[in-house]
């Protein structure tokens, strides 16, 4: 009788776990078999662009190596960003046979502020040479569709700001790591690609039940556990290349992200929810953006 008892109890709590958890599994598969299988768009990684002002920035005290450095490791970051998202093509030549159906989207990254600072400080007690250099970028992409020429009103700023510390002999002459240079352009690169992924093709919900779904981005695409979402349904005809796609649509609820795997993640859901269903799209959200109730869901 005991046992006739708990098989029946946990029969029913398989069932009830079965309703609540959400058939992540056979939707998540379906939404990568379609990634898989649809043309990806493509990625024209062009010159940058910098201002005078810049340029006489960096000559003036002494930057103007630095910043012809980091140019060169930013066009290259660029390209490394696109590709590991794994939802863009980097263009390299003209677009292959069959795959003219692609949207190609020309990049150009400009220099909004650089400077890259060292500091050399001396400690004849320990007999050293303690060297800092601070290298600080600030970026901001123009999206220019191909086909018409047209420049999307989707402009990602991004900054980045890295510190290193080096500690030499006292007589010998300081060598600064180049490693802060090749750091802020990695990391300026990967905020533009993945804020320029998420205006021109954002998350979509794979599986919904009451209080989680299932998403078709994860790290890849810059999710980490914790981070914010906003889910809003989008309306019939509207144009994912020509509009800010962040701002369309019925907002119908916000979640939080709890899994978060290369390209998917499972976010709870917090706060109402006005309709949130497979096939709606999601915004990440700023801190100063979430409701509190978000907010306090966050691990």
């Amino acid at each position: 009788m005991v046992g006739r008892v708990m098989g029946w109890f946990l029969m029913m709590v398989g069932g009830v776990l079965a309703a609540l958890v959400p058939p992540a599994t056979a939707a998540a598969q379906q939404g990568t078999d379609a990634t898989a299988q649809r043309v990806l768009d493509t990625v024209v990684v062009g010159t940058a662009e910098i201002p005078p002002r810049v340029y006489k920035y960096a000559y003036r005290n002494g930057m103007a190596t630095s910043l012809a450095q980091v140019e060169e490791a930013l066009a290259s970051e660029l390209a490394t960003a696109f590709a590991a998202t794994g939802q863009f093509r980097v263009r390299q030549g003209q677009i292959a046979a069959g795959e003219g159906e692609a949207t190609v989207y020309t990049v150009t990254p400009r220099f909004e502020a650089f400077e890259d600072l060292v500091v050399g400080t001396e400690l004849p007690q320990l007999e050293r040479i303690v060297v800092v250099r601070k290298a600080s970028l600030t970026v901001a992409l123009q999206a220019n569709r191909e086909a018409d020429r047209q420049a999307l009103p989707l402009l990602p700023t991004a900054t980045a700001v890295q510190v290193e510390e080096d500690i030499y002999p006292s007589g010998q002459e300081p060598q600064p790591s180049p490693r802060p240079l090749q750091e802020v352009a990695r990391e300026t690169a990967t905020k533009l690609a993945r804020t320029l992924l998420a205006q021109l093709n954002p998350p979509k919900i794979l599986a919904a039940s009451e209080w989680q779904v299932v998403l078709n981005r994860g790290s890849n695409g810059g999710f980490q556990v914790g981070d914010r979402v906003q889910f809003y349904a989008v309306r019939e005809g509207d144009d994912p290349a020509t509009a800010d796609r962040a701002t369309e649509g019925t907002v119908v609820g916000e979640g939080v992200l709890v899994r978060v795997y290369g390209d998917q993640s499972r976010a709870t859901i917090v706060g109402e929810n006005l309709g949130i269903e497979v096939g709606c799209l999601a915004r990440p959200l700023l801190p100063a953006e979430a409701t509190p109730e978000s907010s306090a869901a966050a691990p």
